[in-house]
């Protein structure tokens, strides 16, 4: 037997006694950056390397990773008027200066990356149409041939992210519950579903939270990417796999810190933000 295997049993016990002691939302981000991938990026040479992140954006990724606080005071955010905390949550969920489509757009295009690297038949947002209450959109990625998991039947995939933090544990996330993974492929699901009822493609939502954990439900497709990169560099899985799951989060993180950085109290509000400020008064 390994040492790894026997010190398993008492790390996992560690963390279980450490975690009965944390409260609100130090108890909420223990979890998330103990998941599997949530902290792949810290153990990566990219941070300093093909993917390497500003001085900046690296200090406010670690500091957010520790639950530290990221600016010197809380206040309003630039870009929207409204609150944002000292850890930076608002800018998960801020729906002004695109954000929010900058990190959807950065992550599915580093997934496509890998899939061109492996010559995986893939269409990047020009796939099925998916409808929404009001408008229609593109899927993200569309996977002609499927894959073996799935019985290699069509497979249009929609990439969603989302922040696991509720109302009470941090005052800028204004809904009562947080987004988790879980959360995210439901509502998409309920959402989008009823346009494959009678088509032979199927629908998939890959989801991950702002701290690095993933929805199961992509994970199938996840592996099956892992397994034909390795194949195509003539490498171990696991070499692939680690170098997946590092890339993804080190592009999630550095999105993620970017954002927060724009919304920084101390900067200087948009006209935007004076209005709407205003008119709350």
């Amino acid at each position: 037997m390994k040492q790894r295997d026997l010190l398993r049993p008492l790390i996992k016990g560690i963390k279980r006694h450490v975690q009965s002691q944390l409260k609100d939302r130090a108890a909420t981000l223990f979890t998330l950056v103990n998941d599997r991938h949530a902290s792949a990026w810290i153990h990566s040479n990219k941070v300093v390397g093909p993917l390497s992140m500003s001085s900046p954006v690296a200090r406010t990724a670690f500091s957010r990773q520790f639950g530290l606080p990221v600016y010197n005071q809380a206040g309003d955010c630039p870009l929207c008027g409204q609150e944002a905390d000292i850890y930076g949550d608002h800018a998960m969920v801020c729906k002004v200066g695109g954000a929010n489509a900058r990190r959807h757009y950065g992550m599915t295009r580093a997934l496509a990356a890998f899939c061109t690297e492996a010559e995986i038949p893939h269409h990047f947002e020009i796939g099925l149409l998916l409808k929404a209450s009001k408008r229609r959109r593109q899927g993200d990625i569309m996977f002609p041939n499927g894959f073996e998991f799935d019985g290699f039947a069509p497979l249009l995939v929609d990439f969603g992210s989302g922040t696991p933090f509720r109302k009470n544990q941090s005052a800028a996330v204004t809904e009562e519950k947080g987004l988790t993974a879980l959360q995210i492929e439901e509502r998409k699901h309920k959402k989008y579903d009823s346009d494959f009822e009678d088509k032979p493609q199927r629908f998939m939502v890959l989801a991950v939270e702002s701290f690095g954990r993933w929805g199961m439900e992509g994970l199938p497709l996840i592996q099956q990417i892992i397994r034909a990169v390795a194949l195509k560099r003539q490498e171990p899985y696991s070499v692939t796999s680690a170098d997946f799951w590092q890339t993804m989060a080190i592009r999630l993180q550095t999105l993620n810190a970017t954002a927060v950085l724009e919304r920084d109290p101390s900067l200087p509000p948009t006209p935007f933000a004076l209005a709407r400020r205003a008119a709350q008064q």
